[in-house]
């Protein structure tokens, strides 16, 4: 998987202490802190990667020190290689469209054109789209995520992905995608029984394919307790949690498939249940909880297609 190839900006990542007002990059002047503006950013700030050839981002020049007042204002910005990466100012927020391959500053000028601040600015080679399995079954009839998180060579996720990831699907599966900074986050529906694939594409020609399976519930041959994750009871809300896969003949886990329950005893009752839809999970096992009312020894059983398992649950 680290054998794709696309090129992407990095704006070095830093962490001033400016008071209360702002942490993001520093600026090698010590002025200005440097953060992306966009509603899916959480967490700590900071520039990761942009992908190269035109992806394009806001970004925020916050002023550091005591009280965080701009003592050093600036009214355009500059680029030290406009062919790695261009800035413009609109008296508001810097704009970044990304170049080549390399190394660049945004440089922060003031009404002189002397530089205010600036920060340093690398264009790196993809080396990974984030896809964590390369097939999966899952149970026709239903909609899947599958998020896709690029990677550099260095490991660190890239941003700057609106637009830039193209997902393809054929078969019997349809694909929308909701685009993030950090991510792309498909939407995958498996319209009717068959064999599909979604095909991703990146614009500087590098690819990727996920081979989906789409059953229906007579496909189901097995169902066992996932051996990862273990029976848990919470005894404080008196509450039995369990974790189902459902397999096909070929013993190939099949997302999104969900226990039709039948429970013994009017006091052992469903509490939820999540089928596994997210294709990036590390497992395809449904997640079911039960509160039991009476103390005694109870069975849940779960039944799908042909297929069925006995649960037994006690308080």
């Amino acid at each position: 998987m680290r054998a794709l190839r696309m090129v992407w900006l990095y704006v070095l990542v830093g962490t001033l202490t400016g008071g209360d007002c702002y942490s993001g990059a520093p600026g090698k002047s010590g002025h200005y802190e440097f953060s992306y503006e966009d509603p899916t950013l959480f967490g700590p700030v900071r520039f990761p990667p942009l992908v190269e050839g035109g992806a394009r981002a806001t970004i925020d020049a916050s002023p550091t020190g005591s009280g965080c007042g701009n003592h050093h204002p600036f009214s355009a910005v500059a680029s030290s290689d406009a062919a790695i990466a261009t800035f413009a100012y609109d008296g508001n927020a810097i704009t970044v469209s990304t170049g080549r391959a390399g190394t660049a500053e945004l440089q922060l000028l003031d009404d002189t054109g002397a530089i205010v601040d600036r920060v340093d600015v690398r264009v790196e080679a993809v080396a990974e789209l984030g896809l964590y399995r390369k097939s999966a079954g899952l149970l026709a009839g239903e909609t899947y995520t599958l998020p896709i998180t690029m990677y550099g060579t260095t490991g660190v996720e890239l941003g700057g992905e609106r637009g830039m990831l193209q997902a393809t699907a054929s078969g019997s599966l349809a694909v929308t995608s909701e685009e993030g900074f950090l991510a792309t986050t498909l939407q995958v529906t498996a319209n009717e029984v068959g064999e599909g694939a979604i095909a991703l594409a990146a614009p500087s020609g590098i690819t990727d394919t996920i081979s989906l399976t789409a059953v229906g519930e007579t496909a189901i041959a097995s169902i066992v307790l996932d051996p990862r994750y273990p029976p848990t009871y919470d005894a404080d809300h008196v509450r039995w949690t369990i974790h189902t896969v459902a397999s096909t003949a070929a013993g190939d886990p099949v997302f999104g498939a969900k226990c039709h329950w039948q429970l013994s005893g009017s006091s052992l009752s469903l509490d939820w249940e999540r089928p596994a839809q997210n294709l990036a999970d590390s497992s395809a096992s449904e997640d079911s909880a039960f509160r039991l009312g009476d103390r005694g020894s109870f069975t849940a059983t779960c039944t799908i297609g042909g297929a069925h398992l006995d649960v037994p649950l006690q308080r």
